[in-house]
């Protein structure tokens, strides 16, 4: 993770599409609630210690462009410490 940022897990609640796709809608840390207003997948990426496979997502929230990851079945952010 970049320079002062930290992997923080959330809770996100996820519309599956009919062509299987699973696609962010709404985001929960720390007691507060986020609507996904936009969300497509960045990469499917091996990163991280470990090698895993994470999924990037590019999401807006709030008329804001960040980022999103999936880990099997866990979803983080890289928030600020």
């Amino acid at each position: 993770m970049e320079g002062n940022r930290v992997k923080r897990y959330v809770t996100v609640m996820v519309e599956f599409t009919a062509s299987g796709d699973v696609l962010p809608r709404q985001i929960s840390m720390q007691g507060k609630q986020f609507l996904v207003e936009d969300a497509r997948v960045s990469d499917q990426t091996k990163m991280f210690s470990g090698g895993r496979d994470i999924t990037r997502y590019k999401i807006r929230v709030k008329k804001r462009e960040t980022f999103l990851y999936r880990e099997k079945d866990r979803w983080f952010v890289e928030a600020k410490q």
